[in-house]
């Protein structure tokens, strides 16, 4: 085997480097755990299965209409629905083959609905909702009709509410509908794009007309256009004085509830997590080159038919390798423990993105450790400069920047992997203004200019 091939592979395969690995790997299913336990997600958190409608109190009788529907909008059949008092089951029935049910029950201030499914429930007080209109009435039964009140008890769904003629609207991030509607009633559905209003006039990507049947459930996958970032639900052939502002249009995120709430705290704690990550590839870079060249082992490894150039190179691409392995890990150990968790599907071209911030910070401290490296014989120096750069760059530089109120442009152009600013905002759906050009640049010369530096001092010093 050749001396490069073999260096290269020995320095790769080091213990140090595969417990690295290893490392990276349980971190990144510790911080999807601490993620979870951040959001508060339960089991009932992403259950497959999901409960909406409404409660119609009419005299002392309290009529209850909803459906149950699965992850994916589709229908649920035969679940099991009941409606307690105070505990006892007062009535029961099962859903219809298009996730429907409804029951009537007389007035109690103690009521709730359960909706069981395949050892899942949901549950619903509706003591909270009959109480809440009771109370409008001076908390007496009375034999008049109060209008329908919403109820809804979902997981991964958006629910959006038409108030003004009570529409129950559910979207999921696969773009499947789920619409019920407590009257008949023809709506329009627009789906509006994010440059807003041009002229007076909204940027409408996709009209959907629909008629909605009263207590009639309507599932559908519609194809929403990229860019969408509003939903405007209008009555077709109605009175003017029925469309209100405000209680029409709704924000569109193409993710389910539960993915945005993670994926924000997941942000967060990889965010904390990169102020200590650089450390590991500091001491990596210690251990393949800095130390060897301090105590003498570099002079015996170039005893072998093998030049300078070959074993800077074998060895700085051997630890880079590392550091792109453990950049991938990190984020990839969260998404898949996210999905087997709790179906949390998270976009691979999302992953790619996420997988570029740390890799621009591991490969930054490689290229600067290897520098001091070069340059200082000390590993112990070089240890500690590496330290102290980490601790500069990533906490001191930034507090300059909060008291000289430059903490922007820092973060933005000047600190290593500047480019994760950029991504952040990209994944979060914030519009800041950034040269994502000057970032690109300045993360890159972070990397090349030390590692530069690190092969030319490399070459004319002696070892």
């Amino acid at each position: 085997m050749r001396p490069f091939i073999y260096d290269f592979k020995k320095t790769f395969l080091r213990l140090t480097s595969i417990s690295l690995l290893f490392l990276f790997i349980l971190s990144g299913v510790g911080i999807a755990f601490e993620t979870f336990h951040l959001t508060h997600i339960t089991p009932a958190s992403y259950e497959n299965l999901n409960v909406e409608g409404y409660v119609c109190p009419s005299g002392n009788k309290i009529s209850v209409y909803g459906i149950a529907f699965n992850n994916n909008g589709k229908p649920i059949s035969s679940a099991l629905v009941c409606v307690l008092s105070s505990g006892n089951v007062v009535a029961s029935t099962r859903t219809s083959a298009n996730g429907f049910f409804n029951l009537t029950v007389s007035y109690s201030p103690c009521l709730s609905l359960l909706v069981k499914y395949n050892g899942l429930e949901r549950n619903v007080n509706i003591s909270r909702i009959v109480g809440e209109l009771q109370n409008n009435v001076n908390s007496q039964v009375v034999s008049v009709t109060i209008y329908p009140n919403i109820f809804s008890n979902t997981s991964c769904f958006y629910s959006l509410n038409a108030c003004w003629c009570r529409i129950l609207v559910s979207i999921m991030c696969q773009d499947n509908l789920v619409i019920f509607s407590s009257k008949n009633v023809n709506i329009s559905m627009e789906l509006v794009h994010s440059s807003g209003i041009i002229g007076n006039k909204s940027v409408v990507l996709k009209q959907i007309n629909l008629y909605l049947k009263k207590f009639t459930p309507v599932y559908a996958t519609i194809e929403i256009p990229q860019g969408v970032n509003k939903i405007v639900l209008e009555p077709i052939n109605s009175s003017p004085n029925i469309q209100q502002i405000g209680l029409n249009d709704f924000e569109y995120i193409k993710g389910t509830a539960i993915y945005c709430d993670t994926m924000n705290n997941f942000l967060t704690l990889l965010n904390i997590f990169m102020l200590f990550l650089p450390y590991t590839i500091i001491y990596l870079a210690y251990i393949s080159f800095s130390r060897p060249r301090s105590i003498g082992e570099m002079e015996f490894i170039l005893a072998r038919p093998i030049t300078k150039r070959k074993i800077f190179i074998s060895r700085f691409f051997s630890n880079a390798l590392i550091a792109v392995l453990s950049s991938i890990l990190i984020v990839l150990a969260p998404a898949i423990t996210f999905n087997a968790i709790a179906g949390l599907h998270i976009p691979l071209q999302v992953i790619f993105l996420l997988v570029l911030i740390p890799m621009s910070l591991l490969l930054t401290y490689l290229s600067v450790t290897y520098m001091y490296s070069s340059i200082i014989k000390s590993s112990g120096t070089v240890q500690g400069l590496g330290m102290f750069t980490l601790l500069f760059l990533e906490v001191i530089l930034p507090f300059i920047g909060i008291f000289t109120s430059t903490y922007e442009t820092l973060k933005q152009y000047i600190t290593p992997a500047s480019i994760s600013y950029y991504i952040y905002s990209l994944i979060e759906g914030c519009n800041v203004r950034i040269n994502v050009g000057i970032e690109i640049t300045s993360t890159l010369l972070w990397i090349i200019i030390p590692a530069i530096i690190s092969y030319l001092e490399f070459k004319i010093r002696d070892v």
